[in-house]
Parts: C-alpha cells; structure tokens; sequence
C-alpha cells in the first residue's frame, strides 16, 4: 500500500511538473512579448515627445526648455485673439493657425503693393518737385528780368507823367476861368428861366379860371358818372344764388362786370348784394350774387343794378393820370375800358367824365428815378379836372366794379 501510495504520489508530482513546465513557458512567452510591447510604447513615446517639443518650438509660446517645452494653449489662443483684432479679414471663424496663414500672406502682399505704390508716388513726387523747383529757378529769373524791365517802363512813365501834369494843370486853370464864365451864364438863365416859369404860371392860372368858368357853363352838357339805375333784376333762382339781369351785349355789357344791387324806392335805395356778369346774352345776362348784405332781405325781381362807371346807352371818356402797371398798365387799361364802353383820351376837355387816378409816378418822362414820387393830385391836370367838375375815380373802383 505504501509503495502503491507512493507510486501514486510520484506520477502526481510528476504530472504536476509537467504542467508547471507548460505555464513556465507560457508565462516567458508572455513576459517576451509585454518586455516588446513596451519597448514600441517608449519607441513611440519618445518619439511623440520630440514631435510636441518640435512643435512647441516652431509655434512658440512655451514656458520651460527641453523635455518639459510645452506651448501654453492660453496664450496662443490670446495670440490668435490678437491677430483677429488686428486684420480685418481674419474672423473668429477662423480657429486655427492654418485658417489664418493664407489671409495674413494676402493681407501683408496687399500692404507690400501699398507700401510699393506709395513709393512710386513718393518718388514721382519728389521728381515733380525737382522740375518745380527747376521751373521757379526760371520763373524767378524770368521775374527779376521783368521787375527791371518794368522800373525802367515806370521812370519813363513818371517822367511823361511829369510833363503832362505841368500841362493840365495849365489847361485846369483854364477851364476854372472858363467855367467861372458859365456859371455867371447859367446864372443869368437861371433869372431869365424864373422869368418865364412866372409868366407861364400867370398864364395857366389865367386858363384854369377860364376852364372852370366854361366847365361851370356847360356843366348841363357834360354826361356825369350818375348813380341812377343802369337795370333790374328779372328772376332769381331759388336754390342757387344766381339770377338773370335786362342788360345784355346789346348795351355793351362785359363778363366781369359788377353791379351793386340795390332795393327800395328810387328816392331812397339800399344796397341789398353785389352781382357779377357770368353769361351774356343779346338782351340779358345771368349773373352771380355774392356778399349778400342782410339774409332776411333777399335779392327778388324788381332789384336795381347800378355801376357808376357803366352806361348801358352809350359810353363815357376817360382820362388816366398817375403811374398803371401789372396788368392795369395803361395799354392793358386802355382796352379793357374801350371793351366796356369807356374811351381812354389823350387830354382833358369838356368831354371828360372820368379822371382815373392810378400810383405815384416814381420817374421822370426819360426813365430816371425821382428824388421823391409825385402823387397825381399834385399835378395840373388833377385840379384842372377838379376845377371842371369831373368826376375822380381811384384805380380800385375800376377793379370794384369790373373784374378783368
């Protein structure tokens, strides 16, 4: 049993080193290949260490040397910042080194071609100032030479200048004695002239009488501005504030023309509107009424219609005096009062039944400015007109009455 037991005990111990054996070698096996694995480890180790410290060299930005030479992230970023502050083309899009490495070559080309065009120009300038510092060299030469040229020309002129004062001053006194001579001759007219403007006056008081006596004579005859009826009012429209008149082209009646509409009695009249002619026919007109004087007195047929300057029989003559212009000046006047029947005359006489009385005259018959305008009243023919009884009508009563 024993020898059994410890044949058994040997073939264990036997198998038992067998298999020890076998997981001996497995283990240097594996042993050999982890001492490989770590070899290629630091291999590559070693070798990504030389690339970062490689890189750390050619970016910059690092701290320690040697093995330690690490970039500082937070300063390239500030770097990167800095660069993006500083050149317009490089946005925060652009992250990277690589982004930014084309746009800043472009940028520094485009400031290389910059700084070479401002070269050029400086040199192109500095030339141009050579040639003008060249042509100034000239110019002022060219100047002295016409500076003497030009004392000589004003020696000789002082000199001529010389000889024709002494000259004038000859002729001077002359011409003062002369003149002493004429003044003494204006005086005399100036007498003579006093003479005759006194005479004149005599004469023309001596006529104004004359003329007022004969105007007073034959005030039956003249044709006044009268302010009896010139028509009546045939219908009025009921809604509208139109109306038909008993005058028409028959009686040289216009468009334009104004009348004053008047009611009461014929020995006691007040005036009720104003009418406007607006359509003329052969023997009545339509006319539009404005400015109505009290609401509760309404124009009605039967209303008279007057216009002082306005005959519907015939016509009148007319005189102007004073300044017309604009649209009233006097050619313009002239026929608008030969359209409604009033004859515009070159002068007054016993026909005269209006004097229309325009602006100050502000000139002289040649055109020149007077010192002081002359108010048509002031002159003759105003207070001829007034001593022969005409009838005075201001510029506006035409305008009043007629609109043009």
């Amino acid at each position: 049993m024993w020898l059994i037991s410890i044949g058994i005990v040997a073939l264990g111990a036997l198998a038992f080193a067998f298999a020890l054996n076998g997981d001996l070698e497995a283990a240097n096996q594996a042993k050999a290949t982890a001492e490989n694995e770590a070899t290629v480890a630091r291999e590559t180790l070693a070798s990504a260490n030389a690339k970062r410290i490689d890189l750390s060299n050619l970016v910059g930005f690092i701290g320690d040397t040697g093995l330690n030479a690490q970039t500082d992230h937070t300063a390239l970023n500030d770097a990167y910042q800095l660069l993006r502050d500083n050149y317009d083309d490089i946005s925060d899009q652009d992250a990277t080194l690589e982004a930014m490495v084309g746009k800043l070559v472009a940028e520094l080309n485009a400031a290389r071609a910059a700084r070479a065009t401002a070269e050029a120009a400086r040199d192109q300038a500095m030339a141009s100032a050579s040639t003008a510092r060249a042509s100034l060299s000239t110019v002022t030469s060219d100047k002295d030479s016409v500076i003497q040229g030009q004392k000589a020309e004003m020696a000789d002129l002082q000199s001529n200048f010389d000889e024709t004062e002494g000259t004038l001053s000859s002729n001077l006194s002359s011409a003062q004695d002369r003149v002493r001579e004429l003044e003494e001759e204006v005086a005399s007219l100036k007498a003579e002239a006093r003479a005759i403007a006194r005479a004149h006056r005599t004469k023309v008081n001596e006529l104004n009488a004359q003329n007022a006596y004969l105007a007073q004579m034959t005030q039956p005859m003249r044709a006044p501005a009268n302010l009896n009826p010139d028509g009546t009012i045939l219908q009025v429209s009921q809604d509208l504030p139109l109306g038909w008149i008993d005058l028409g082209s028959e009686n040289r009646l216009v468009l334009g023309t104004r009348f004053r509409v008047e009611g009461g009695s014929l020995g006691k009249r007040h005036l009720k509107a104003w009418a406007e002619v607006i359509e003329v026919q052969k023997d009545m007109a339509k006319v539009r009424l404005f400015d109505q004087v009290d609401a509760f007195d309404p124009v009605v047929e039967g209303d008279f219609l007057v216009n002082p300057v306005y005959d519907p029989k015939g016509g009148f003559n007319a005189i102007l005096v004073g300044r017309f212009t604009g649209l009233y000046g006097k050619e313009q006047l002239t026929g608008l009062l030969d359209d409604i029947g009033i004859r515009v005359q070159s002068g007054l006489d016993l026909t005269t039944n209006f004097l229309i009385v325009g602006e100050p005259i502000m000139q002289d018959e040649d055109g020149y400015p007077l010192e002081e305008p002359i108010e048509p009243s002031d002159l003759p023919v105003y207070q001829q007109a007034v001593a022969a009884n005409v009838q005075i009508i201001p510029l506006s009563s035409i305008e009043e009455f007629f609109v043009f």
